[in-house]
C-alpha cells in the first residue's frame, strides 16, 4: 500500500508546518491554494515517493 493522500506544507524554513490527508475523486489532477484577506508569494516542489514497506495486519 502507497499512501497517496499526504500534504505537508512548510512555512518560513519549516518554521511553520502543516499537514493534512485530502481525498480527492480520481478524475482530479489539480490542487488549488487560495490566500484570504491577503496576498501570498508561494514556490512550490512535488516529490514522487518511491513504495514503502507493505502493511501488514497484525
Amino acid at each position: 500500500m502507497v499512501d497517496t493522500s499526504s500534504v505537508e506544507i512548510f512555512l518560513q524554513d519549516g518554521a511553520v508546518v502543516f499537514s493534512a490527508r485530502i481525498f480527492p475523486a480520481a478524475e482530479q489532477t489539480r490542487t488549488f491554494v487560495a490566500s484570504h484577506g491577503g496576498s501570498a508569494k508561494i514556490n512550490g516542489t512535488v516529490w514522487n515517493l518511491k513504495g514503502g514497506a507493505a502493511c501488514l495486519d497484525s
